[in-house]
């Protein structure tokens, strides 16, 4: 069987164009002397450049990997607050966050021969909020500016200043004419008429969010109204939710997705399933998403830092959307692979597949597995 995971040409083509913004951002707030000129500095110079801060904080950046990675739950509200602690989230988190993000749009787009229809032609309206260092802004741009949009404006809120700071270079870097507003403001307290939606196409990012509102009532039923306000909104709009792929956060996000859909929000990606998810009841697998990438030289040079080797990318990824995009959804009769259980250790290259369909959950018959099989692929049984 033969299910192609890697991220296409053009998704590696965004990243790639990304990834020279993301450069002048670590030589601009990495240096203690800022250069100047960094627009005039050749590929090469940035690059190293960049290379060289990223080498002189890597302490930070090591230290906020494991603090991110071992310690979630216990994540202080001032963790980004500081020049380097941000600068360490730049580096380390950034670029791969960029490629879940893009990734995810492209398997909609896959699947959907409608979406880029819908979406075509529209003022954007992008809302990050925890926009962090806008990793999602950018890959929302990056995709729906090849399709056709009249304007882009930006609407940042994050409660870290400098993160602000870094967000709002990269997408005047990337997006020169583009309306950038930003407010520095916790979620529980954001004025949620300053997130309405307009006329146009009206997208909603939150970033690695959900998981850090755990222990907060008042951003959750912040974030939850919000929802509200989106799916009654008579203007179309998406919702692009992206949270860690383990099971602890994944299941976290698989119930806000419960609560999404039963405030009529529709479900793009990943599941087929209207109701609630089939798989939260089960306890011993949960739904995320696997992709490959191709990683740009600094990336490979961030991850020798960090002892790994990011080739492929996981997370817990959704895209909803409301009423008014005028959606149909007819191609609900895929099938998504949310599960890969070993056969045997006796049989290593086989594996059963959980698919989650729009009646529940199946399991396919042994398959002998030739590439990787990535979760949150569609499951097409006559490729073999």
């Amino acid at each position: 069987m033969n299910i192609i995971g890697r991220v296409e040409t053009n998704t590696d083509l965004l990243i790639k164009e990304v990834s020279k913004t993301w450069s002048k951002a670590l030589v601009k707030f990495g240096s203690k002397n800022e250069p100047q000129n960094i627009d005039l500095l050749a590929t090469k110079s940035l690059q190293e450049l960049a290379k060289k801060n990223t080498k002189l904080h890597r302490h930070a950046i090591t230290q906020l990997w494991d603090v991110f990675n071992t310690e979630r739950q216990e994540l202080s509200s001032n963790l980004l607050s500081t020049n380097i602690s941000a600068f360490a989230y730049l580096a380390g988190f950034h670029l791969s966050n960029v490629a879940r993000v893009a990734a995810t749009l492209k398997r909609v787009d896959e699947r959907y021969g409608e979406f880029k229809e819908k979406t075509r032609g529209k003022h954007i309206h992008i809302h990050d909020i925890g926009c962090g260092t806008a990793a999602s802004s950018l890959a929302l741009a990056g995709f729906f500016r090849r399709n056709y949009t009249r304007s882009l404006s930006f609407y940042l809120t994050d409660s870290s200043a400098k993160l602000l700071d870094i967000a709002r270079y990269q997408l005047s870097e990337s997006s020169k004419n583009s309306k950038i507003l930003s407010q520095k403001k916790l979620i529980e307290y954001i004025n949620l008429k300053d997130f309405e939606p307009k006329n146009g196409l009206n997208i909603y990012a939150f970033g690695y969010v959900w998981n850090e509102l755990q222990h907060n009532k008042k951003a959750k039923q912040k974030v939850e109204r919000l929802f509200s306000m989106i799916s009654a909104s008579e203007y179309p709009c998406i919702v692009q939710l992206s949270e860690p792929a383990n099971e602890q956060q994944a299941r976290s996000a698989m119930e806000l997705r419960d609560k999404v859909c039963n405030s009529n929000l529709k479900t793009l990606y990943p599941c087929p399933q209207i109701k609630d998810c089939p798989l939260l009841p089960l306890g011993k697998d949960w739904c995320y998403s696997e992709f490959s990438w191709e990683r740009p030289y600094l990336q490979k040079f961030v991850d020798t830092i960090l002892q790994v080797r990011r080739t492929t990318l996981a997370s817990s990824s959704f895209i909803f959307c409301n009423d008014s995009l005028g959606f149909s959804g007819k191609d609900k009769k895929h099938r998504t692979i949310v599960g890969k259980p070993t056969v045997s250790q006796a049989r290593k290259r086989e594996v059963h597949l959980l698919l989650c369909q729009k009646d529940g959950i199946s399991k396919t018959e042994p398959v002998k597995t030739v590439n990787r099989i990535f979760k949150g692929q569609l499951f097409n049984p006559n490729l073999q």
